[in-house]
Formats: C-alpha cells, sequence, structure tokens
C-alpha cells in the first residue's frame, strides 16, 4: 500500500508539469495566430497600423544608441504588410541631429522593408528604406572640407569627401543598420553653405540611392541645382567608396550649368571663370584615403556664349567650344588632350599642358602653360583680304585671372621660309581690350606678307 500511495505522489507534479506547459504552449499558439491574423487583416485592408507610444520611444531610443555621434527623434510608426507579403515599418517625422541637440537632416517620411525570416527569429532587419522629403545642409569650409549644419547647434568638424562617406560607411555598419543594402531618397533639399565663394546652393526635388555592398557603397544623386539666380542646371553625382582604403571616386554630370559654378567648384577649374557660357559635361576624380585628391579628368561642352572676364570690356563671342583634359595632382599640372573654339571669325584646334601657378588660400592666380594650336583660320574681312589660315604654332604663356591678362613670352608660327617669333601681352581692362605684339623673322615671302 506504502508504494502504491508513493507511486500517486510522485505522478501528480508530473501531470501539473505537463499542464503547465500546455498552457503554455497555447498561449504561444493563440498569440501567434493573432499576429499573423492581423498581418492578414493589415495585408487585405492595406492600412498601416499605428504603434503605441512606448514602441516608439523604445525604437528611438535603441537607434539613437547605436548611431555614431547622432541622436534620432520620431514623430510617429506605423506597420503594414503590403498585398505582396513584405512588411514594411513607417517612420514620419524624423530629426536625425547631433550630440549637441541641432537636426542635421530632417525626414518627412522614412519607409523600411522588414526581413521576414529574420523576423521569424525575433530580430528586426531592414534591408531596404525608402525616403520622402528629406532635407540636409552641408556646410563647405575655404579650403573645400564639408560639414553637417546642424539648426541651433555648432558646426560639426569638418571633414573631406572620403570622410563623409566613411562616417555614412559607419553609421551603416552599426548593429542596428548593417542589414540595409539599399537606401532611396525622393524629394530631398540639399543646401550647400560655401564658405568658398560665399554663396549658397540649393538642389530640389533630388533622387538618392545609397547601395552597400561587401566592398564598400555606392551613391547616386540626381537633382536640379539652383545659385541663387534664375539659372537651373540638371546635375548628376556617382560616389563609390572603398571600405577597406577609404578611396573615393567621384562622377560627376552636368547640363546647362554656368562656366562661372563650375570654376568655383575646384581650383583646377577656376580657368573656367572668365566665359560666360552654360557648360554640359563630365567629370571624374580619384581621392585617395589618406592623402586626398590623387586625378581628375574631364569632358567640357561648352555652348555658344563669350569670353568676358572684365565688366566693360567687349566681350569675345564664340558658338562652340570644348575641351578634353586629366590632372595630374602631384605635378600641379592639367594636361589639355583637346581644345576647340569655333566663331563665326574663328575656328582653332589646340593641344597643351599648363601648371598651377600663384597659389593663395588653395586657389591659383595663375597658369604657365604650353600649347600647340594645329589649325586655325581667322576670317575678318575688316583686317585681311581672304581668311587667314596657319597651322603649327607654338605658345609659352601665362594666365592670370584678376586682373585677367596673357603673357606671351614666346610664339613660333612656321609659316615661309623662316619661322615668325614674337612674343606679346593681351590684357582686359574697363576700357576695353588692350593688345601689343612684337615679332620678327629672318626672312619672309612677298606672298606671305599680301
Amino acid at each position: 500500500m506504502a508504494e502504491i500511495e508513493s507511486g500517486t505522489e510522485t505522478e501528480k507534479p508530473n501531470k501539473r508539469h505537463k499542464r503547465h506547459r500546455a498552457g503554455h504552449g497555447m498561449v504561444w499558439s493563440l498569440t501567434f495566430a493573432a499576429v499573423i491574423l492581423t498581418l492578414f487583416a493589415l495585408a487585405l485592408s492595406g492600412r498601416a497600423m499605428p504603434l503605441p507610444n512606448w514602441a516608439r520611444d523604445r525604437i528611438e531610443a535603441s537607434l539613437s544608441e547605436r548611431l555614431p555621434e547622432g541622436a534620432i527623434d520620431i514623430g510617429s510608426v506605423a506597420v503594414a504588410l503590403g498585398t505582396d507579403g513584405v512588411l514594411r515599418v513607417k517612420f514620419s517625422d524624423i530629426a536625425i541631429g547631433d550630440t549637441g541637440g541641432g537636426a542635421v537632416a530632417v525626414l518627412n517620411v522614412m519607409q523600411a522593408r522588414i526581413s521576414t525570416s529574420a523576423l521569424l527569429q525575433g530580430r528586426i532587419a531592414p534591408e531596404r528604406v525608402e525616403l520622402d522629403g528629406a532635407q540636409v545642409t552641408l556646410r563647405r569650409s575655404a579650403d573645400g572640407r564639408f560639414s553637417f549644419v546642424a539648426a541651433g547647434a555648432a558646426p560639426e568638424n569638418t571633414r573631406s569627401l572620403s570622410g563623409i562617406l566613411a562616417l555614412l560607411d559607419e553609421a551603416l555598419s552599426t548593429d542596428a543598420l548593417k542589414s540595409i543594402r539599399e537606401v532611396e531618397a525622393r524629394g530631398v533639399v540639399i543646401s550647400l553653405e560655401d564658405a568658398r565663394t560665399g554663396r549658397i546652393w540649393q538642389a530640389t526635388n533630388a533622387t538618392l540611392i545609397l547601395r552597400r555592398s561587401p566592398d564598400g557603397l555606392t551613391l547616386s544623386v540626381a537633382s536640379d541645382v539652383f545659385n541663387g539666380t534664375d539659372d537651373v542646371a540638371e546635375v548628376q553625382l556617382s560616389f563609390q567608396f572603398d571600405h577597406a582604403t577609404h578611396d573615393t571616386t567621384l562622377g560627376v554630370n552636368v547640363i546647362g550649368m554656368p562656366a562661372a559654378d563650375i570654376a568655383v567648384q575646384s581650383p583646377i577649374l577656376a580657368w573656367l571663370g572668365v566665359l560666360d557660357a552654360p557648360i554640359s559635361g563630365a567629370v571624374r576624380a580619384e581621392y585617395d584615403g589618406e592623402n586626398g585628391l590623387k586625378s581628375l579628368a574631364g569632358t567640357l561642352d561648352i555652348a555658344a556664349g563669350a569670353l568676358n572676364p572684365v565688366e566693360g570690356s567687349e566681350p569675345l563671342e564664340f558658338d562652340l567650344a570644348r575641351a578634353y583634359f586629366d590632372f595630374d595632382n602631384a605635378r600641379q599640372r592639367i594636361d589639355f588632350t583637346e581644345i576647340a573654339v569655333q566663331s563665326s571669325r574663328l575656328a582653332l584646334t589646340a593641344t597643351g599642358r599648363t601648371y598651377l601657378s600663384d597659389i593663395k588660400d588653395g586657389s591659383p592666380d595663375a597658369f604657365l602653360g604650353q600649347f600647340v594650336v594645329a589649325d586655325v583660320r581667322l576670317d575678318d574681312t575688316e583686317r585681311f583680304e581672304a581668311p587667314l589660315e596657319l597651322s603649327d604654332i607654338r605658345a609659352d604663356l601665362r594666365l592670370k585671372l584678376n586682373p585677367f591678362s596673357v603673357e606671351l613670352a614666346q610664339v613660333t608660327v612656321d609659316i615661309g621660309p623662316d619661322p615668325i617669333r614674337g612674343r606679346g601681352r593681351v590684357e582686359a581692362r574697363v576700357d576695353g581690350w588692350h593688345v601689343s605684339v612684337d615679332a620678327q623673322t629672318a626672312r619672309i615671302l612677298p606672298e606671305t606678307v599680301n
């Protein structure tokens, strides 16, 4: 009897334990079923379900802890399941700020696509993020470095272009964001406060697409750009950032941008500032993660305009021009593989090289060049009875931007039995153009003079 009673007492806790586990399993099954039914209802309705404030606050605090050098403020959060079966989280009225409390970026809407497989494992892992209506302000210092400008806070430390991309790469490498593979932003407004020129540039209705790969980041930006005037240009930017070396490649394509606006973007292009003409073209630059700019190459197609370096002097009009060039940063030299100019009176093609000179605060005030004019045709009926055609003209010159002048140290023209050698100076002043030339040759044929 004792053994029977003992066995009975042993079995009772086991039964209670089984009932306890069965109760937990039932609760979990009901909860899971409720979640599935809720998501199914959301998919059918197409509506987003807002999360309570306490959930929003926890998400906000979690993201702020994981973002390097920043904090995030979220207005509201909602969850939606699309008919495609993809779960999305929608954030509204987001402010991404710095540690000083100022907002460096403001987003109207941010939508994240959540990995379903990760969610079934108890993890929230966004794969793709969509932004709408973002507003960002950048400041460029006189030395060409950038910083984010926060409303109501002091500017952050300035960074190079590679440094800005490295900061972005660091943010996307945190636990909270490392699952993201693509970010797309539309309707973005980017303002650039440019200390170098004292102007404010604004890119409106911009589209940004950021993609991550094991090697680094790629970022593309397309936008209209306003420069504070009635001029509007189309700009496309592409960035490639190497995660390991921090090397960066920048590609720029522009349509209809004023030459003066391109000239102030880089000291290498300062010589474009004497032109009054719209430019379409492409520039590609490579930046070393440690030493900055390595190389730069560009193709520029210049529409009808004028050489107009000084107000008051008569603009020298042209119909079109183009230039293909490469920049060697180590030598501070621009190599022109082609220069072409065409107008009603003049047509020429040339090649050459020029060195940046008289550099002050990072910008050159002069260029020392050697050029070869392959062909030139001058059709000036006021000075010549017939069009003047020459070839193989070699010139050593010094171009000074402010005030504008061209010093011709040596010019050689192969014509007749002996070459013509000369020197001269061209200046643009408020009262007009001033030209002086001193040329000589040992012999010249009479028909050449005629």
